[in-house]
């Protein structure tokens, strides 16, 4: 497992070429932003220049830039140097900041930087670790209703999670995997662990209460929930799927480690749970209160006063304004979501405390254009050729006041130069983009590299590609509930209200994030922007939890009514069977989920927040109550093309059941 600043950025892109082009000419030395930077106390002259001297003569650096910036008072310098041994950059860049402590020197830069996300991405996964289980398995004894059927979801998506981290030490060897799969395998893992668990348990035992063996009552949950999980982890496996086609290390490293934790804990649900729920049998509710027990049978017996059934009949009874109001509400949330802007990331991405972010922002204060982020173009042509490219590049940045060129890494082999700008804007701004794109018009042999450059290139390459994301996310979703239902029209409408739960979810995260609201309640601070890449992962992980969820309703429905129950009765027992599943299932989702929106980086922080309102959202608000509402405005053709029995068939057949029985 890795952690790489390229890994945020498209690897199919004009940037990223140039930037590996100068790496292979020149892997040891400048060429992409300065692996160290240092302020010291005193002018260029006097303690900056000692410091530069004290670097060059370090056995780890490469290069040490010749301009060293003053401060605007004058009373401190600004020294930056790149490392030899790019690969252990993080390890070398902490040694030399060793070396150079001293009062009134602070050290900084992307080596520095790189190392305190991937340390910080450790603490993360050990506090979350730290929170989730003990939360999951108090919640789930309420939940469970018992300490034996409780330990389920722990074993579970303990025995996913082994075995995925197990998968992906595998992978990794082949394939670089960003380090934040892990705290994305983690979470999956508990919170799929959790929904399969109680969907199968409370089927288990529903069927025991029926008098069934516990063997019988293992196959019967397999033959039901287990193929409703079937399709349930193949769906989440296709969404996942879709961030293949983006070019950018991290997602696709977020494509296979949810789509590998997905697949094990769907096949570990319908492979090993059967068996252990047959070994257990009553067993299952051991352990528990005798007040758990009897709330537990009385949830396996059927029942038409359940509060679900409540709420199904009050969907059903008033579906157009239930719909309407359900809907509306929806939509409104959305709406923030379309002044959604983006950013890449930085320093700003780690907590406020961090070294790296104090050192960046105490750099943007003290110097006029401190070099975070250079610009780096790559000139391919013999030296009179590039001289030339060199005196545009100047005239471009002396006229737009965007840019200050820099002296090192001019030429890095026979035919390949390096011309570098220092932007005198921040990284992300307007202004740096403004002047990458007018750099790109100089009609030259040459490449533009660097991390505005960079970011641009993404942002252009999720446009080109979100259309064919979309489309796998979109043909899974319909594909999967189709195939579980035989109906097309339940499969458009759940694409349907997995939109406006996601749309919600999004439009209350730029209000959150973006907008700042809750920057004190959260312990963050607002970058004004949604880092880039982020929402297509949330769409892509949400969507097929969302239709996970949309599997368990509509499958009971489904069910009941394939027994000949009308829609609306069969709406109403579908619902009072699986609402407690669900909404249960959310809320402990939420806790695996949400213990990494303690995170210190900004990045889990806003995407375990995201999935966990897309969620949450779902739960309590879609399958509740727009899902019966529109089930029953749509009447028989919920069904379409497929043909369900006819009501009055049925019900001349249970009255006939009803007068032969001696009852």
């Amino acid at each position: 497992m890795s952690y790489r600043w390229g890994d945020f950025y498209s690897h199919d892109s004009e940037s990223f070429e140039a930037e590996t082009a100068l790496a292979k000419a020149k892997p040891d030395g400048a060429h992409g932003a300065p692996d160290l930077a240092v302020i010291v106390r005193g002018a260029p002259q006097g303690a900056g220049a000692r410091i530069a001297k004290k670097l060059k003569r370090n056995r780890l650096v490469a290069e040490v830039e010749d301009t060293i910036l003053a401060s605007r008072n004058g009373k401190a310098s600004y020294v930056i140097a790149w490392l030899k041994h790019k690969e252990l950059q993080g390890v070398a860049a902490a040694r030399v900041a060793d070396e150079l402590a001293e009062p009134g020197v602070v050290v900084g830069g992307t080596s520095l930087t790189t190392l305190e996300f991937r340390e910080q991405t450790a603490v993360d996964l050990r506090r979350a670790q730290f929170i989730a289980f003990p939360l999951l398995l108090l919640l789930g004894l309420w939940v469970f209703r018992g300490f034996v059927a409780a330990l389920v979801p722990v074993a579970l998506g303990g025995f996913a999670l082994l075995t995925a981290l197990g998968a992906f030490r595998l992978i990794s060897e082949l394939v670089p995997l960003s380090v934040f799969s892990l705290d994305l395998a983690l979470a999956l893992a508990l919170g799929l662990g959790v929904d399969y668990s109680l969907l199968m348990v409370s089927r288990f035992r529903e069927s025991l209460a029926g008098g069934r063996t516990a063997e019988e009552s293992a196959v019967r949950t397999l033959r039901t929930a287990g193929r409703t999980i079937a399709f349930s982890s193949a769906a989440i496996v296709a969404s996942f799927a879709a961030l293949l086609v983006v070019p950018m290390p991290f997602v696709r490293s977020i494509a296979v480690g949810g789509g590998l934790v997905a697949m094990i804990t769907g096949l570990t649900a319908v492979v090993l749970l059967p068996a252990l729920l047959a070994v257990s049998g009553h067993r299952i509710n051991a352990l528990a209160p005798a007040s758990w027990q009897r709330s537990v049978k009385r949830a396996a017996r059927s029942r038409e006063r359940g509060l679900w059934y409540r709420v199904a009949q009050m969907a059903t009874g008033h579906p157009l304004v239930v719909a309407s109001l359900a809907g509306m509400a929806l939509v409104l949330l959305a709406l923030p979501a379309f002044s959604l802007r983006s950013i890449g990331l930085d320093q700003t991405s780690l907590p406020p405390s961090s070294d790296a972010r104090k050192f960046a922002e105490t750099a943007r204060q003290e110097f006029e254009n401190p070099l975070l982020g250079e610009i780096a173009i790559a000139v391919h042509g013999n030296e009179q050729q590039v001289f030339g490219v060199w005196g545009r590049v100047n005239n471009l940045a002396e006229r737009t006041g965007l840019g200050i060129p820099l002296s090192v890494g001019f030429k890095h082999s026979g035919d390949l130069f390096q011309i570098r700008l220092n932007p005198t804007h921040s990284v992300f701004s307007g202004e740096s983009q403004r002047l990458v794109t007018q750099l790109r018009r100089i009609d030259a042999p040459i490449s533009v590299a660097g991390e505005t450059a960079a970011y641009m290139d993404s942002v252009t390459m999720l446009e080109n590609r979100l259309p064919l994301a979309l489309a796998v996310v979109i043909a899974s979703s319909i594909l999967f509930v189709f195939f579980a239902t035989g109906s097309l029209v339940l499969a458009v409408k759940t694409l349907i209200m997995n939109a406006l739960s996601l749309g919600a979810a999004l439009g209350l995260v730029v209000v959150i994030f973006q907008e700042g609201r809750l920057e004190q309640v959260l312990g963050y601070s607002s970058q004004g922007a949604i880092i880039v890449a982020l929402p297509l992962v949330m769409v892509a992980a949400a969507s097929g939890l969302l239709t996970d969820y949309g599997l368990f309703l509509l499958t009971r429905i489904k069910e009941e009514r394939e027994k000949g129950f009308s829609d609306r009765k069969a709406i109403a027992m579908g619902l009072e069977r699986t609402g407690r599943v669900i909404t249960a299932a959310a809320l402990l989702f939420g806790v695996a989920v949400g213990a990494f929106a303690t995170s210190g980086l900004l990045l889990l922080k806003v995407s375990s927040i995201a999935i966990v309102l897309t969620v949450l959202l779902d739960a309590f608000v879609v399958r509740p109550l727009l899902v019966p509402s529109l089930m029953t405005i749509l009447g028989r053709w919920n069904w379409w093309p497929r043909k369900m029995p006819e009501e009055a068939v049925v019900q001349k057949a249970m009255k006939g059941i009803r007068l032969k029985s001696p009852e």
